[in-house]
């Protein structure tokens, strides 16, 4: 999804959301006036209601009609609508019984960069659609998420966090009271304070390595967006599996391929092919995400280098573009769509997460076409 897409469908949410505002405030100064006029008190015409709230005639007709399903006023034709005894028998209102659709709003944070979360926001709105849940979506740079005011926020229901490197706004966010969900996992010995749900990321490093080497590949990069892939919980899982490859006899060797790095392969693709053409070349890549699996694709593409012949490529998250893609894209599946649905319920749910509360979810290797057995597999240094 695009960032433009994005702040569409926040237009329409932020909409919804303030169309059912309106109508709670309406229904509540209806029901004051109610309580001010007493038993048989004569309401004015439903035009006069109009001009002393402030409100469309739509918004008007459906309060009173809802304020006569409660048999708080009554309508006499030809005599006009009266008050009746039970509209005074306390301060009950037509706001509480909406309030369970009102309090399901949500706001969600994270920061656009073509990664998974761009997915999440996707799947939040098709909840949002497929129940009575308003989402409000906020994207925000790295200075941006240093500096907001959470007041700016309002109070919602609760705030679903995506990335890990928001985690200091969630934190912050849960300690003034706000019901929050972290969709991120977190780095070895992390703790962020806040509920969390994720998937397995060493298992899903593990899962990835030990299918490569399962294939026959003992040389496999690593190309990962940005950071020190060594510190990663990813990392770790990768680092398990080669152990045990050497322990079994069949050790495993590896390269990192960094950002930069494939940034030049992009530029100038010959590069890729005097790396494919080196003696001790790595017959596989993992990728750190399916975004920088399809952009290396296509790299590879340009350097008329057949994938999965060559060289195999795996990518981790299971984007649908991965899928289109020909060759499809092999990767990791750690249920996204379970993880959003998740947040969502402990947001809205009867009580609040613990902070400690962590869901986790386990990864699977979906095997498609841009991974097979090396054709050459050469000699070990």
């Amino acid at each position: 999804m695009t960032v433009t897409t994005i702040a569409q469908r926040n237009i329409e949410l932020t909409s919804v959301a303030a169309k059912r505002a309106e109508a709670v405030r309406v229904l509540q100064e209806l029901e004051r006036m109610c309580v001010t006029l007493g038993p048989s008190g004569r309401l004015p015409r439903h035009t006069e209601l109009m001009r002393r709230l402030g409100a469309s005639e739509r918004i008007v007709l459906k309060a009173l009609d809802e304020l006569q399903r409660q048999g708080r006023i009554v309508r006499r034709h030809g005599s006009g609508t009266f008050v009746t005894d039970i509209a005074t028998r306390g301060a009950a209102s037509y706001a509480a019984s909406v309030a369970p659709v009102l309090s399901k709003s949500i706001v969600a944070i994270a920061r656009p960069d073509r990664s998974i979360f761009d997915r999440c926001m996707e799947l939040l709105y098709e909840e949002s659609c497929a129940s009575d849940v308003v989402v409000t979506c906020r994207l925000l740079g790295p200075e941006q998420a240093a500096t907001v005011d959470i007041r700016s926020f309002g109070d919602p229901t609760g705030f679903i966090v995506f990335r890990r490197d928001l985690a200091p706004l969630a934190k912050q966010l849960y300690e003034s009271g706000r019901r929050v969900v972290l969709v991120g996992a977190p780095e070895p010995n992390q703790v962020f304070g806040v509920p969390c749900v994720c998937g397995n990321q060493e298992h899903g490093g593990y899962l990835v390595t030990k299918h490569l080497a399962e294939l026959g590949h003992r040389r496999i990069a690593f190309a990962h967006a940005d950071g020190d892939f060594t510190k990663q919980a990813r990392w770790q899982g990768c680092l398990k599996m080669m152990r045990e490859s050497e322990r079994l006899g069949s050790p495993l060797s590896f390269e990192m391929l960094n950002q930069d790095t494939m940034a030049q392969w992009a530029v100038d693709p010959s590069l890729v092919q005097e790396f494919i053409a080196r003696s001790d070349a790595p017959t596989a890549i993992a990728c750190w995400n399916d975004r920088v699996a399809l952009d290396l694709l296509s790299t590879l593409g340009r350097a008329r280098i057949s994938v999965p012949d060559q060289i195999s490529v795996v990518g981790y998250d299971n984007l649908e573009e991965g899928a289109r893609m020909h060759p499809a894209l092999t990767t990791v599946d750690h249920l996204i769509e379970q993880q959003v649905a998740t947040a969502v319920e402990l947001l809205t749910g009867t009580t609040a997460p613990d902070a400690n509360r962590t869901i986790v979810y386990a990864p699977t290797v979906v095997q498609r076409e841009t991974t097979s057995s090396p054709r050459f597999v050469r000699a070990m240094d």
